[in-house]
């Protein structure tokens, strides 16, 4: 067995409650925080109204790597997109030339997607 104090340590070592430590989102000021950036996602679903009734269609359905959809209401269009996989993934033609309006990276590249990123784009 173990003395107290070395069960103690070993758990302080090895425990999950480490990982349970609140944030102190007051200090969160930092644009680039994930607060701010779900903020920033509520706030966009919340003005485009195709992303909450818009007709879905799924885009590469058979890429492993991507998942791409789009959301349409009307004459108003965005697409998801969002690479799963940790490598770079190049987009189709179509798809490489939309504009993007919300990205998880600071500065998107036209046509690729960075290693987990996602983003929404309008054609």
């Amino acid at each position: 067995g173990l003395t107290p104090e070395q069960a103690l340590d070993c758990v302080q070592q090895f425990s999950r409650d480490n990982a349970r430590i609140s944030i102190d989102w007051s200090k969160a000021t930092m644009s680039n925080t994930v607060l701010n950036w779900y903020r920033d996602l509520i706030a966009f679903r919340a003005e485009h109204e195709e992303l909450l009734s818009g007709t879905y269609v799924e885009l590469m359905a058979k890429d492993e790597q991507v998942f791409a959809f789009e959301r349409a209401l009307g004459n108003k269009k965005l697409i998801t997109l969002v690479n799963f996989s940790t490598s770079e993934a190049k987009l189709p033609k179509k798809l490489a030339a939309s504009k993007i309006v919300i990205s998880s990276e600071f500065n998107p590249t036209a046509g690729v997607l960075r290693p987990l990123e996602a983003r929404i784009c309008r054609i």
